[in-house]
């Protein structure tokens, strides 16, 4: 397996597991803990780690037992950047094109919100500073 291709396959299987709600945070959201997906595709939870950062080489045996495991196809899950979708509308996969869809939407959502808090704690930041260089106490 080419590093460019475990690349995709690592952002695509972190795509997928993400917008299934198998996060860090929140494991169970389908029944289904990383622990649960290391036993169903036969990998460690570090294994499966190092797969979504490209850094890890799976067999096709695998691939196939991961797609199973997140409801897809090995198709889907080497599917060229920006692609992604387009892959699961062929597989006539609607479910999880409305899942990436909706996990790319949450995504910009969060990005927005995070450039809010940035400029808002900047604000504070000149705030406290004015009030510093005037030697008051906010």
């Amino acid at each position: 397996m080419t590093e460019a291709i475990q690349a995709i396959l690592g952002r695509n299987v972190l795509a997928l597991r993400t917008a299934l709600g198998l996060t860090q945070a929140g494991l169970t959201a389908l029944g289904l803990t990383q622990a649960g997906l290391t036993a169903q595709v036969g990998l460690t939870r570090s294994s499966i780690a190092n797969l979504e950062t490209g850094r890890q080489n799976i067999t096709v045996a695998t691939l196939e037992a991961l797609a199973a495991a997140l409801a897809t196809t090995p198709a889907v899950l080497l599917a060229a950047p920006g692609t992604l979708i387009e892959a699961a509308a062929e597989a006539g996969d609607e479910v999880q094109v409305r899942l990436i869809e909706s996990a790319r939407q949450a995504t910009r959502e969060l990005d927005a919100a995070r450039a809010r808090l940035r400029r808002d704690v900047e604000a504070c930041g000149r705030v406290l500073a004015r009030h510093d260089e005037a030697g008051e106490t906010p």
